[in-house]
Parts: C-alpha cells; structure tokens; sequence
C-alpha cells in the first residue's frame, strides 16, 4: 500500500463480504495528463495508461449514469447506488483515512497503473477492502490473480470493455464469491505479517525485487 495509507487506517480492514455495496465500478485517483498518460507504458509493457483506461470506462456507460463527486465527505456518507463512480483526485480529494472506505462502497474497481508501471499501490488497497480488481497485469503479482477468480484481467482495450460489461452484468451471488476469493487471497499474501512470513519460509533461495526508480543513475 501507499505509506501514507499504511499510517492512517487500520489493518486488516473489516468488511462483511455477503454485504451489497451502492456502487459497481469505481475508480479514485490522480488522472493529470501529461502524468499518467506516458508513452512508457505502452512502449515498454504494451499495456493502456491509466488516462486510456479510463477513457474506455467512460465510453461503457452513459453520461448519466457516471458519477463524479464534488464533496468527498458527502458522497461517503451517502448510500446512493450508482453504476460508476469517477473521482478524480483533483477535483474530489479523497482523506487518506477515508480511502479504504471508499473501495469498500464499490463492487469493481478499474485497478489502473501508476505513472511510470503497471503495478499500482491501488490494486493492493482494493483488495484489502474488498474491491474485485479489474486489471490489465494480472500476473504482475508474486502469486498471479485469476480472472473469474478473484479479478477481471484484460489484455488489450477491447477486452477492458468486455470486462467492464461482465463487471454491469454480474449477478450479486457471483460478485459474493468473487469477493470472498479476494479476502482469501489478501489474507494469505498481502495481509500484515504475511510478506516477511512468505519471504523466510519454504524454499531456501527467492528473488526479491526492488523498485528503485528514484535511485540517482
């Protein structure tokens, strides 16, 4: 997870998995162009940026059936169904302290990638709340996710709007079981404790992977 959620929510986050919940897909985060529309992206893992994603997601529903808060405490609070939610950091800011609140109104979140890769904190604070990941990386992970299992993965734009028709189309027992593999997932692998447990049990010999993108070259 991002630091500054670590510091400011509790860990594990508790929901109830059989709940309904008052939105399908929802995505909340920075979208400024020039940002998170790099050509790295494409050129280097052939895979959409996060303002592409998004330019699919609304092109899937109608003007008005899309969301876009104004008052992050407001919306919160309310318990109005919706069948997409945008919000995007810069006009609707979402509290550190309440952003595993907020994944945890959503069904889906459109799990997009950050700046430079495809592998964003986002992914890791939807699945502790709950949120079925629909993604473009699935096996970016130590321990792939599973479409059908316990996400959506795509490969290519088109495959993005398919999932987001299965994601609108889903009946509430389906969503259930999805949602009970990911808490079943993020309990075993990405919950407090589990990556040191991971780490120095079993095989003897792992690779550990650091980014270290700001690392002076």
């Amino acid at each position: 997870m991002h630091p500054q959620i670590t510091t400011q929510v509790q860990l594990p986050y508790i929901y109830q998995t059989c709940a309904a919940r008052p939105v399908r897909l929802f995505f909340g985060g920075n979208t400024t162009a020039g940002k998170y529309d790099r050509n790295i992206l494409r050129d280097r893992y052939a895979m959409l940026t996060r303002r592409e994603m998004l330019e699919i997601a609304r092109a899937a529903f109608p003007e008005a059936e899309i969301h876009r808060p104004r008052d992050a405490s407001a919306w919160l609070a309310s318990a109005d169904p919706h069948p997409f939610v945008l919000c995007e950091t810069q006009h609707c800011m979402i509290p550190g302290e309440r952003w595993l609140d907020a994944l945890a109104k959503a069904d889906f979140f459109l799990a997009c990638p950050g700046v430079g890769m495809p592998l964003c904190h986002n992914l890791i604070e939807a699945l502790a709340a709950g949120a079925v990941p629909i993604l473009q990386y699935a096996d970016y992970l130590p321990q792939p996710l599973e479409d059908g299992v316990n996400c959506l993965a795509f490969a290519e734009p088109a495959g993005l709007a398919d999932a987001i028709r299965r994601a609108t189309a889903m009946a509430p027992e389906q969503i259930r079981r999805l949602r009970e593999n990911v808490r079943q997932y993020y309990d075993t692998y990405l919950a407090p404790g589990q990556f040191a447990k991971l780490l120095f049990t079993g095989t003897p010999r792992k690779t550990l992977l650091l980014n270290a993108y700001r690392v002076p070259r």
